[in-house]
């Protein structure tokens, strides 16, 4: 009879081996792109440069999403799933940003070795070069798609989560 007590007793540490394993793997995944991504900054950047392919991420996000209970927490997700839209396909190796790059290419440090009124006429002239104007639309094409996959990534984690059908059983 004792000995029946104490597998009563021990039977929280129980994990099932199949989810068990799957939550480390989707923590780790998360993990590898949270340190990802605030190395690699703002702007919209290129989907090969991910550590894992972006379903992947997505998937291991709406997993997580699901089993985590602190509110806090939850929101906090909802808002890093966003970040996971600024990865994109065929953006190239250069990162894109509202001002053509300017801003992600130490374009600002290198006007500092300027007088402030030569800098301003650097600057305005930069914004205005062709090469800055056609990154400037590029940039807006491609954000057209960061904003539609923000909507539809953070839909489709808050939808797993409400889906019955997937909710797996937490033991």
């Amino acid at each position: 009879m004792r000995f029946v007590t104490i597998i009563l007793s021990l039977s929280y540490l129980y994990k099932p081996k199949a989810p068990y394993k799957q939550r480390i793997k989707d923590g780790h995944i998360l993990r590898e792109f949270g340190k990802f991504h605030e190395k690699e900054g703002t702007g919209i950047k290129d989907a090969s440069k991910l550590p894992f392919p972006r379903e992947v991420i997505l998937e291991s996000f709406c997993r997580e999403y699901l089993w985590e209970e602190d509110e806090d927490m939850q929101c906090t997700m909802r808002n890093m799933v966003t970040y996971l839209a600024d990865y994109q396909e065929g953006v190239g190796v250069e990162n894109l940003d509202m001002m053509g790059g300017i801003y992600g290419n130490n374009y600002m440090d290198e006007l500092k070795k300027f007088p402030d009124e030569e800098q301003m006429k650097l600057f305005a002239e930069k914004i205005l070069s062709k090469e800055n104007v056609e990154k400037e639309k590029k940039y807006e094409e491609f954000k057209k798609l960061v904003d539609r996959d923000r909507d539809i990534f953070h839909d489709k984690m808050v939808t797993f989560h409400l889906d019955l059908n997937r909710h797996p059983k937490k033991t």
